[in-house]
């Protein structure tokens, strides 16, 4: 188990090795990892140089750890409404207090952003086409001179 401290992107991997029995000739000893600093690969390294017999997901999933949230936050909350969801084609996005929207990211659940339109808008209804994503689970991003919302929205 570890604590997160700070938001930002992570990676989390996945290690099955013998941990517990220092006398084991497959004992992995961990305290030479530094959470945040050690990489899968310096693990992965470890593990066969020693010839240690263990598994380890070098790649990882990725995390991404968002910001709390403050008072002021609930402005940009309570401003976005993102629909429909899900969507087929056409998503919009309405702007109740018609905050300045600066730009309107797309990405796919690898983080991998798939569409990015930049602009300077006080609009209070966009509309965009995604006809051509393929159906699964997006995030869209509204960046606004207020903040940042960010919601999932599914591709059908």
């Amino acid at each position: 188990s570890f604590d997160v401290t700070s938001a930002g992107d992570y990676t989390i991997h996945t290690l099955v090795a013998e941990l517990s029995d220092s006398t084991d000739p497959n004992y992995l000893d961990l305290s030479v990892v530094v959470p945040g600093t050690t990489t899968g690969g310096d693990v992965l390294g470890i593990v066969t140089s020693n010839g240690l017999c263990a598994s380890l997901d070098v790649t990882g999933a990725p995390i991404v750890v968002e910001p709390t949230l403050s008072l002021n936050d609930t402005d940009i909350i309570n401003s976005f409404m993102v629909y429909p969801n899900p969507v087929v084609d056409l998503i919009s996005i309405s702007n109740a207090k018609n905050l300045n929207i600066n730009s309107v990211k797309f990405s796919d659940v690898s983080g991998r952003i798939v569409k990015e339109l930049n602009f300077d808008s006080r609009m209070s209804n966009m509309t965009f086409d995604i006809s051509e994503f393929t159906s699964g689970l997006y995030m869209i991003q509204v960046n606004s001179d207020k903040g940042q919302f960010i919601k999932r929205i599914i591709k059908k």
